[in-house]
């Protein structure tokens, strides 16, 4: 499997998982309000809030969380590709600060530029704190996901060598 398609992958699990992490904070935060002000809302609806929230805002929060992830990866591994010219290794857990940087960003700057939330419920810090957690959790996804499967390309390609090298073995035994 090629880099491009290792950080694909990474990079799709990361935006799915942040997508759905930042939707769910979101629905509970604004059930929670409700709940607040005295509207008594039964266990089910929650669960339904939740799962219909997922594709309700897969049009318009889903894109722009995909956006915020993708140019803060590919920034971050821009810089550790230039810092490692250098000879020094930036650790993968930039990744998660990254995620959460960009979850913090870009509620900011739509808040800033349109004066309008993305969405309720990262009106306030507690709102805010969690979508930014959502990113950190979608960072370390990319991070980890990355890691593993260049571990298992290692594995195959230490397997092939083993096996090329007992076969050639065998062969001289013969």
């Amino acid at each position: 499997m090629k880099k491009i398609h290792r950080r694909l992958i990474s990079y799709c699990f990361a935006t799915v998982l942040t997508y759905l992490l930042a939707s769910t904070f979101h629905t509970l935060l604004v059930l929670g309000a409700l709940t607040d002000v005295g509207v008594n809302l039964p266990s089910d609806v929650w669960l339904r809030s939740v799962i219909s929230d997922w594709g309700n805002l897969l049009a318009g929060f889903a894109p722009i969380v995909a956006a915020a992830l993708l140019l803060a990866f590919v920034v971050v591994s821009a810089l550790r590709f230039q810092v490692s010219s250098y000879g020094k290794r930036v650790s993968y857990w930039i990744f998660p600060f990254a995620g959460a940087l960009s979850m913090l960003i870009a509620h900011l700057l739509i808040s800033a530029i349109f004066d309008i939330y993305l969405i309720a419920g990262a009106r306030g810090v507690v709102g805010l704190s969690t979508q930014v957690f959502a990113g950190w959790c979608g960072g370390l996804v990319y991070a980890s996901t990355i890691k593993y499967l260049r571990l298992q390309r290692q594995k195959r390609r230490l397997s092939r060598r083993r096996n090329h090298y007992d076969s050639n073995k065998q062969a001289a035994i013969r």
